[in-house]
């Protein structure tokens, strides 16, 4: 057995671990990349962040209008009697007024900053989801990294461990049967001492071989 026909499995197996190699790294490189959804939720976190989750001058402006609403029906109902009775611009109906006004004024205030508050929190929460999701993504590229560098490791190993097998077939072949590479003249150019000898360190099975195979090279 030749050497290169030794090492023609290791060259075969070589080969198909290299195409496995390669369809593995780009499933991990594929992996690796964000999705169209994931940048989606990435740029939604950083805008939260910033600006909260809620429009602030919109909600804020619709408690307004639906306070100040309420505030004039309610002082449509407190006044009504007073009214009815002539008593439009009396002291009694003045503080009626104010009063609601007031009641009117601090509901604003407070919705107004509950909203505030709420968004502040929504900046906090976004800040929050953005670091897990930056710490879940490095450990995601921290697995893929890892598992490349096994892969290398295992290509590296199996081809090894492939063209030691052959290396060792190779010499396996060459023990078994040592005249393999020898020239007929070789053999020719041997004393008979010599061609006595290197015939009596076969044993049989070898010794049928090597007769064999001077026939096929016609030395004898």
């Amino acid at each position: 057995m030749s050497l290169i026909a030794a090492l023609a499995p290791a060259a075969i197996s070589g080969i198909s671990s290299l195409i496995g190699y390669g369809m593995q790294r780009s499933a991990l490189k594929g992996a690796g990349q964000m999705s169209k959804l994931e940048r989606e939720y990435l740029r939604n976190l950083r805008e939260r962040r910033e600006t909260g989750a809620y429009d602030v001058p919109a909600l804020t402006s619709q408690v307004s209008q639906q306070q100040q609403e309420l505030g004039r029906m309610t002082q449509q109902r407190a006044t009504g009697g007073a009214i009815s009775r002539g008593l439009e611009k009396s002291i009694v109906t003045s503080e009626i007024k104010r009063k609601v006004d007031a009641d009117t004024l601090r509901r604003i205030a407070e919705e107004s900053r509950e909203i505030a508050l709420r968004n502040e929190q929504s900046k906090v929460q976004a800040e929050q989801e953005l670091g897990q999701f930056a710490s879940g993504r490095a450990g995601r590229l921290q697995n893929i990294a890892m598992a490349r560098a096994q892969m290398a490791g295992g290509l590296v190993s199996g081809l090894g461990t492939a063209v030691g097998q052959g290396v060792d077939a190779y010499q396996q072949g060459k023990a078994d049967r040592p005249w393999e590479g020898m020239k007929p003249e070789q053999f020719t150019g041997m004393s008979d001492e010599m061609a006595a000898g290197f015939y009596s360190n076969l044993n049989p099975q070898q010794q049928m071989e090597f007769l064999k195979y001077l026939q096929s090279i016609g030395v004898l």
